[in-house]
């Protein structure tokens, strides 16, 4: 049913979702810059200067939305992107064991938390490296 469809491969719409949030956020960004840009400041603030200077008034504001909201949008979008890439992960069977990342075909990519003990000198050395960071020792293979 229309239900079913509506739920599946929700990591895939979350990125797609943070993608088109990224670029509609950036437009309202430039739309508020042009509109503050346009905007024309008062007379009585600026009756002593000229025309330059009450543009240039409204010229860093309308800047700094520009950049600040394109910012922040685009880092916003890295949040719920990675969010999405998670949920896709746990969809296609990825999923996190004490050993590291079980992989759908079976393997496991060791977890930066994951050990193992040195049979010599019984220290506890990172999974990532194959010689024991005490005494030498080879990693055996099991």
């Amino acid at each position: 049913m229309w239900w079913e469809k509506m739920w599946s491969d929700m990591g895939q719409k979350l990125k797609t979702l943070a993608q088109v949030l990224c670029v509609l956020e950036m437009i309202a960004s430039l739309i508020l810059a042009i509109i503050t840009w346009s905007v024309r400041v008062p007379e009585e603030i600026y009756s002593y200067w000229n025309d330059t200077a009450q543009q240039a008034s409204t010229f860093w504001p309308g800047l700094l939305t520009l950049v600040i909201g394109c910012l922040l949008s685009w880092v916003g979008s890295w949040i719920l992107y990675g969010f999405g890439l998670i949920v896709e992960r746990a969809e296609n069977g990825y999923s996190l064991s004490d050993k590291g990342l079980r992989l759908p075909d079976g393997g496991v990519m060791p977890a930066i938390w994951s050990t193992w003990t040195c049979k010599k000198c019984k220290t506890e050395n990172p999974q990532s490296r194959s010689v024991c960071l005490n005494c030498g020792e080879i990693k055996s293979k099991k």
